[in-house]
């Protein structure tokens, strides 16, 4: 479900702190905690996901993080493809602040790093006047270079916002056009469960055999057949224990996902869901806007 929320396999990829917020409005936890961003940063970028875990990455004396070179891989079956374990880290690094000027990621300006002189293309910025009492967007190349750079004039920032969050309403955020975007939604929810709900079938298999798995390599203690201070069916026993904890969580959340009632159209909602995003538009904080 993550990765699918990263990738934008529902719709538009969401980013950590997205994804976090999404599960804890939901109730949604992990070994009994809320989720972090950190949380789900890791989750995101673990390669145990897709086939390849590690041990030894901590010194069991002191706690302290053990260099790569002291890991030791191991194979486990995987449960999220490499493509999208591939595209998920692009899009992480991608939205890295290091690769983003911070002024953009954070900026409580609505059109930061969007919107473009329509004489020159350069960035559009915030300007000030009166101390800062009014606020303009200006072309950055005239700022810089003077009206001999470019002959784009300054625009008040609430009239440019207003116009770009007015033309959105009025093409996105019409009833006639909101059922065309929330019937798509509802087809591909239908098939989202369908999906779900087989892979359900299988993390429910996969759990028993990893039980199976467990209670096997006891038996085989029990019987004396193998030493259990023996370093190979340890590391077995731990790699599926880890296994089936993970997979007894993926269970436990995609059951309660599946238990929700099935997503239902109607005019009411419709025009609930056009006032609300109308009213975050205008009032919302600049990065949900």
């Amino acid at each position: 479900m993550i990765f699918d929320m990263a990738a934008g396999v529902e719709g538009r990829p969401m980013g950590v702190k997205a994804i976090a917020t999404w599960l804890n409005e939901r109730g949604i936890l992990r070994r009994g905690r809320r989720f972090s961003t950190g949380g789900v940063h890791d989750i995101l970028t673990s390669t145990t996901y897709h086939g390849l875990h590690h041990f030894n990455r901590t010194d069991s004396r002191n706690g302290r993080p053990r260099p790569p070179s002291e890991w030791v891989p191991f194979v486990v079956p995987a449960i999220i493809d490499e493509k999208t374990f591939n595209a998920v880290q692009a899009l992480l690094q991608s939205r890295a602040p290091k690769r983003i000027a911070p002024r953009i990621v954070n900026s409580p300006i609505l059109l930061a790093g969007v919107a473009r002189c329509g004489h020159c293309g350069a960035a559009l910025i915030q300007n000030t006047g009166k101390g800062g009492q009014y606020r303009y967007y200006c072309c950055s190349r005239r700022l810089k270079e003077g009206p001999f750079g470019c002959k784009g004039l300054r625009m008040p920032m609430d009239k440019l916002d207003g116009i770009v969050i007015g033309e959105v309403t009025k093409q996105i955020l019409q009833p006639e056009h909101l059922v065309g975007l929330l019937s798509d939604y509802l087809r591909t929810a239908l098939e989202r469960e369908d999906r779900n709900r087989d892979r359900l079938r299988q993390m429910r298999q996969d759990h028993k055999e990893a039980e199976a798995g467990i209670a096997r390599l006891l038996e085989l203690v029990e019987k004396g057949l193998m030493d259990a201070e023996d370093a190979s069916m340890r590391e077995r026993l731990v790699n599926l224990r880890f296994r089936r904890d993970e997979l007894a969580d993926q269970v436990s959340d995609l059951t309660r996902r599946l238990a929700m009632a099935e997503p239902v159209i109607t005019p009411a909602k419709i025009e609930k869901l056009a006032l609300l995003l109308r009213d975050k538009l205008h009032h919302g904080p600049p990065d949900l806007r």
